[in-house]
């Protein structure tokens, strides 16, 4: 009985890394579609975000896919879109962070800082930035989060995320 239970066992290991992989391949594929079409991602958040979005909910139902424009969480202006996925794993709730198009946040040669007082990607750990640059995607939890919104803002705050998608999955888009 044990090897049926580590059999098992590796089979929801197995669809883990699968659905993750699925999310990113999706990022990857949509992002790519875009690039294809234009020459930077400067400025198509919301495009983007709404085209990962739909094939995200076409590919997996099970995945719950909310559509954050971070204007609508804070008072201060942010012109931006992103997306956050849900979805449970061993009876825990996932959740990763998708912002394709976050490199126009960080500093680069010939660009001009606009609308922000410090580039967003300078004030984001290290890690994550490595991971919005190379995939679009992070593992989220509440803390982080609140380390990417306050990215964007001057003034430091403390969002409740959790509260937010509870509030606003019964009007899911």
């Amino acid at each position: 009985m044990t090897d049926f239970n580590t059999f098992a066992n590796s089979l929801v290991n197995i669809t883990n890394e699968n659905k993750k992989g699925k999310i990113i391949r999706i990022v990857e594929q949509e992002k790519k579609k875009l690039l294809e079409k234009v020459d930077s991602l400067e400025g198509f958040c919301k495009y983007i975000a709404s085209q990962i979005e739909y094939e995200l909910k076409k590919t997996d139902s099970s995945l719950l896919v909310y559509y954050i424009d971070l204007n609508t969480l804070t008072d201060e202006i942010v012109d931006h879109a992103i997306l956050i996925v849900e979805y449970f794993y061993n009876g825990q709730k996932e959740q990763l962070l998708i912002d394709p198009t976050f490199i126009q946040f960080t500093e680069q040669k010939n660009r001009k800082l606009t609308g922000y007082a410090e580039w967003p990607g300078n004030k984001l750990s290290p890690i994550l930035v490595s991971q919005l640059l190379d995939t679009g995607v992070i593992e989220m939890t509440e803390e982080i989060f609140n380390e990417y919104l306050n990215s964007f803002l001057q003034e430091k705050t403390y969002f409740s995320l959790e509260k937010y998608l509870i509030q606003n999955s019964v009007r899911m888009r």
